[in-house]
């Protein structure tokens, strides 16, 4: 064990007197005590290498001295045997590295067998194989025991690592080997002394060994402690000068705008190894890339999230300031090529107001023109379906039915032309990962005309007594008539509900015929009396669900269900149901609720949940 080196002699210049006899010797004991008392066992032994003074007291057998280190010792986990060594020897050997024989500083390995460290050069001097056991003239007398191993196990060899050629050899402890050929010899060969000795040095090795046993796991998480501790070391040191040549470069920004794993968790700069310049003119590019790429996503994120937030007050505003009933979208005015123009510039240009003003100025032309492009849009979708002549006024008829892809609700003109969705909703408020992915979803293309829905609607209106080439959707919704599905009978039950449901329900019918009845509602033999339903109560419906929302058409705010009235009332004082109802506009994912409405026999109590499933029944 070497504790102090008495190689690195601490002498003094010529001349001067040591630090230790002028400034620590006028300094009492007790408060060096104090002071060794808050470290550990690592601590205490390197403060004993620094004078002689400390040295003589510190591995000392003195009580104070030994209770500084059953302190520190007290600090850590590990085994309370200190395998019949010293305090200082025992920390020693936990906590340092260094080889007990040579003093070098190159890994080691502990020799259980004496309980001390080993680096690689002394392990292969103090371990030898059978065949040099045999040629040694001090061990050459136990080559007969070495024979009966079997029956003396502390003659049986021992995995020894740092061979030179190959991971390890078996080998036997040489100074445990001249000691046991030593006692051999002198016993002279008397058999019976032979046997004591054999069962003497049998029962202190099983002993030496249980206790190797009790202390070695604990060990050997210690040695793995300390070299992931090492290994964390040596990766933080990697990462630094990593990020040091980065910044060389001109990244420093860009590393601590982007998230921390991203350069240090990568496999080529979270390894235990130095950083040479071979290793960095591999990495050099694949980092740069990835700060690269970091860059130009943060300025399409930065990008993005200024043209919504600028163009949505613009918006905001123009609603207000015009009092009018619906506008496009942020996206959709991204889209248009005055906007587009801007929102296509670089990435390094700022968006700002001032970037947007001349086209703010001419805000409501953009919009006038962007209603004519859209307004001719559909009317061409209507004539190709139709295939006949077809006007303006025939894009509000209640027959013309356009149904959006994304969440299979019916949508009448002019509401399909600012039209939401969840679906549509969320893909239209990503985050484009590349500028090349400058506008975003074109909103036409999720929008179709519904022949199927408008054979149907036909029929509802002929059935409600309107001619279906002049009723319009508006028409329609005043009349607000409640109608019967004749073509599901099942169980004798009949769906009655409103004509908006009804269009709904008629589009999931397998038939092509579909067959309607107006129900009467004065007619109480079959159906209950109905309280009055305002235009606004079947939007009221939706507010069942949670992930029904609503877009305030006033000032394009998007609100839940439950929220929408609080929001006209703190925001838009004076808004009555009628004017909230053509304020906003549903985008739920859900398609139109099918409200079931059943007699009065059937309903225990007049209380109705109106989100439950209304049914009537035939009459017996």
């Amino acid at each position: 064990m070497i504790i102090f080196d008495p190689r690195l002699p601490l002498t003094s210049h010529k001349g001067q007197k040591d630090f230790s006899e002028t400034v620590l010797a006028e300094v009492p004991l007790e408060v060096f005590i104090e002071i060794f008392s808050y470290l550990d066992p690592v601590d205490l032994l390197r403060l004993a290498r620094t004078t002689r003074q400390f040295t003589k007291f510190l591995l000392s057998p003195s009580v104070d001295s030994i209770r500084l280190w059953r302190t520190a010792r007290a600090r850590i986990f590990g085994p309370v045997d200190l395998l019949g060594m010293s305090e200082p020897r025992y920390a020693d050997l936990v906590f340092e590295r260094h080889c007990n024989y040579c003093a070098s500083d190159t890994d080691s390995e502990i020799v259980w067998r004496a309980f001390k460290r080993a680096c690689r050069s002394c392990m292969l001097k103090l371990h030898v194989d059978f065949s040099a056991l045999l040629t040694n003239n001090e061990t050459v007398v136990l080559g007969q025991l070495v024979q009966n191993r079997s029956q003396l196990p502390f003659m049986e060899s021992r995995w020894v690592p740092f061979k030179t050629d190959v991971r390890g050899f078996y080998g036997y402890f040489l100074p445990d080997m001249e000691k046991y050929a030593r006692e051999y010899a002198s016993l002279g060969g008397s058999t019976q002394a032979i046997r004591r000795w054999a069962r003497k040095t049998t029962r202190d090795y099983s002993q030496h060994m249980r206790r190797v046993r009790m202390t070695r796991g604990w060990f050997f998480d210690h040695e793995e402690a300390h070299r992931a501790s090492q290994r964390r070391r040596m990766i933080e040191e990697r990462v630094l000068q990593v990020y040091e040549r980065l910044s060389l470069l001109g990244w420093r920004t860009e590393l601590d705008l982007m998230p921390i794993n991203t350069i240090e968790g990568h496999s080529l700069v979270d390894r235990p190894e130095e950083l040479t310049d071979e290793a960095w003119t591999t990495m050099e590019p694949v980092l740069v890339g990835i700060l690269q790429r970091h860059r130009d996503e943060r300025l399409v994120f930065d990008r993005f999230n200024a043209v919504r937030l600028l163009l949505t007050d613009v918006l905001k505003r123009y609603l207000i300031a015009k009092s009018a009933t619906f506008a496009p979208d942020w996206v959709t005015l991204a889209s248009i090529d005055d906007f587009k123009k801007i929102v296509s510039r670089p990435l390094s240009v700022r968006m700002t107001r001032n970037v947007f003003t001349s086209v703010i100025s001419r805000l409501p032309e953009i919009i006038s023109r962007w209603k004519s492009q859209q307004h001719a849009s559909y009317l061409g979708m209507l004539r190709k379906e139709m295939q006949r002549q077809v006007g303006d006024s025939d894009l509000y008829l209640a027959t013309s039915t356009f149904r959006c892809k994304a969440c299979g609700q019916p949508v009448m003109y002019p509401k399909v032309l600012i039209h939401e969705c969840n679906e549509i909703l969320n893909r239209r408020s990503q985050c484009p990962s590349r500028a090349q992915d400058f506008p975003w979803i074109n909103p036409s293309s999720w929008i179709f005309f519904d022949s199927e829905a408008s054979e149907s609607a036909r029929s509802m209106v002929t059935v409600c007594g309107l001619d279906p080439a002049v009723a319009t959707y508006t028409q329609m919704n005043l009349l607000h008539p409640l109608l019967e599905c004749l073509d599901t009978h099942k169980d004798e039950l009949r769906p009655i509900m409103w004509w908006q449901q009804m269009l709904v329900h008629a589009s999931h019918h397998v038939e092509a015929a579909q067959r309607f009845r107006l129900v009467d509602c004065d007619d109480t033999e079959y159906t209950e009396k109905l309280e009055s339903l305002s235009q606004f109560d079947w939007q009221e419906f939706y507010r069942e669900g949670e992930k029904n929302c609503f877009r305030c058409l006033m000032c394009y705010e998007v609100c839940e269900s439950p929220m929408l009235r609080g929001h006209m009332e703190r925001i838009h004082p004076g808004c009555t149901v009628a004017e909230m109802a053509l304020r906003s506009v549903h985008i739920a994912d859900a398609s139109f609720p099918v409200l079931y409405i059943a007699l009065p026999r059937t309903v225990p109590s007049r209380r109705r949940n109106i989100s439950a499933p209304r049914r009537i029944r035939d009459s017996p």
